[in-house]
C-alpha cells in the first residue's frame, strides 16, 4: 500500500513549547498543528510504494555514511502568511547552505524514483496553523533549530486528524 512521504525534522520539546505559546498568543479563529506534528518541512514527495520506499532508504544510508548530510542551525524569527494554502507559518529569513543542499539533494533523487517533485523556492518554515484566512501582526521570539537528524515522516490520515509518523532517520553530520 502507497503512503504519503515527506522528510523532515522534528522538533523537541522545548522548541514544541515555543511554538504552543505563538499559537496561544495568535489563536483568532485558526486551526492550530498539533505539537506532536509541528516540523520542519525538507521536501514533501507525494505517494510511494513500498519499492519507492526502499530505494529512498537506500539513497538516504549512502548519503548518511559519506556524510553528505551536515548539520546546520536554523533561527525561525518572523510569522509570515501563506493565502493559497491558507496558512500561517514561522519563517527564516536564511536558509543555511548545508539545508539547501539536503534539499536540493533529496530533490534531485526524489524525481527518479517518483513524480517529479514541485520545482518551487525551497522557503524553510514551521506551520503553525491552518485555514488561516489572513496574517496576523506579532513579533516573535525566535525558535532556533539545531537537526541532529533527517526523518522519513508518513502523513497519515485518522480519525483524529492527520499525524505524521516517523518511519526511520537518519544522523546529520556533525
Amino acid at each position: 500500500m502507497d503512503k504519503r512521504i515527506f522528510l523532515g525534522f522534528a522538533l523537541n520539546q522545548q522548541q514544541q513549547q515555543d511554538c504552543l505559546k505563538i499559537q496561544q498568543a495568535i489563536w483568532a479563529s485558526n486551526k492550530p498543528v498539533k505539537a506532536q506534528n509541528l516540523h520542519l518541512t525538507v521536501l514533501f514527495i507525494g505517494q510511494l510504494n513500498a519499492l519507492q520506499l526502499n530505494k529512498l532508504s537506500q539513497y538516504l544510508d549512502e548519503q548518511t555514511s559519506q556524510q553528505q548530510f551536515a548539520r546546520f542551525d536554523i533561527e525561525f524569527d518572523r510569522l509570515i502568511h501563506w493565502q493559497k494554502p491558507q496558512i500561517i507559518a514561522l519563517g527564516a529569513r536564511l536558509c543555511p547552505p548545508a539545508l539547501l543542499h539536503i534539499h536540493q539533494s533529496l530533490g534531485q533523487f526524489a524525481t527518479s524514483i517518483a513524480s517529479p517533485v514541485a520545482n518551487q523556492r525551497y522557503l524553510p518554515h514551521i506551520t503553525l496553523f491552518r485555514k488561516a484566512k489572513q496574517h496576523v501582526a506579532y513579533a516573535v521570539n525566535p525558535v532556533v533549530l539545531q537537526p541532529a537528524c533527517l526523518h522519513l515522516f508518513e502523513s497519515k490520515s485518522t480519525p483524529n486528524g492527520v499525524e505524521y509518523i516517523s518511519l526511520a532517520n537518519w544522523d546529520l553530520t556533525p
